[in-house]
């Protein structure tokens, strides 16, 4: 005896299947689309710098990443931050903190600050290296770089 099907079975396989279509259209679309920064994580770096680049000159254009990565040991209270930057042509992203390897407690890292590109111009970067419950009378580095934005 062959199954018929109900009325059910029916309006949900015309029903159904196109609303699944476009649930996977959604899904693979989002699969694809990408954030300017290349999905999860800290912001591609499109210029990367570290201590040896101090005093250099850098050109970027709208809308590139600027990774400055420092040694730092946030265990004796100092860290890296932003003392000059002008921000409408470059923001301050945001900064991470990477132990060092050895394992050991207090041991220093590196400390990574992120700017981005806004709008064309020239800024520096400075950055100071302190105790900020102490003040400026705790600088105990300076780290510089100067920046040119061109338009994307």
């Amino acid at each position: 005896m062959a199954h018929k099907q109900g009325w059910c079975e029916m309006r949900w396989m015309r029903l159904g299947t196109p609303f699944l279509l476009l649930v996977l259209a959604m899904t693979l679309t989002a699969c694809g689309a990408r954030d300017d920064d290349g999905g999860g994580g800290s912001p591609r770096a499109d210029i990367s710098v570290t201590d040896a680049d101090n005093g250099k000159s850098y050109t970027v254009k709208v809308g590139d990443h600027i990774s400055i990565a420092l040694a730092s040991n946030p265990t004796t209270g100092y860290e890296w931050a932003v003392q000059n930057v002008k921000s409408t042509v470059i923001s301050y992203q945001g900064s991470d903190f990477q132990g060092g390897t050895s394992g050991l407690v207090g041991a220093g890292g590196t400390q990574t600050l992120t700017f981005r590109a806004e709008l064309p111009g020239d800024s520096p970067i400075e950055l100071k290296y302190w105790r900020s419950f102490e003040g400026d009378s705790s600088i105990g580095q300076t780290f510089t770089i100067q920046i040119k934005v061109d338009p994307a």
